[in-house]
């Protein structure tokens, strides 16, 4: 985690409307492409066991890796300028760097 925060310049909130309980944010990093943070929203002692959601977005680049907050792999897939993969209440570090 330290790593991808390296070089952290400034953090931005991105609102995403229609799913109101989802954080995610852009964190601007010098010399670097930008590095997105997301997750769900919930209580992390009742609501852990919750099926995960589904979380969709555009990105450009020809890479994206996901590295959860336990430093777990996350499952990512890129396709057509777009990635998706499952959100819990664990932060997720996606990242456009090899």
């Amino acid at each position: 985690m330290t790593a991808a925060l390296g070089g952290m310049e400034s953090v931005r909130r991105i609102n995403v409307a229609e799913v109101p309980k989802m954080y995610l944010f852009e964190v601007a990093r010098r010399a670097r492409a930008p590095l997105y943070i997301v997750w769900e929203k919930r209580d992390v002692f009742s609501n852990e066991d919750l099926p995960s959601i589904s979380f969709e977005c555009e990105w450009h680049s020809k890479h994206a890796k996901a590295i959860d907050a336990l430093g777990q792999a996350v499952p990512v897939n890129l396709r057509s300028n777009r990635i998706k993969m499952q959100l819990t209440a664990n932060p997720i570090f996606i990242d456009s760097e090899e």
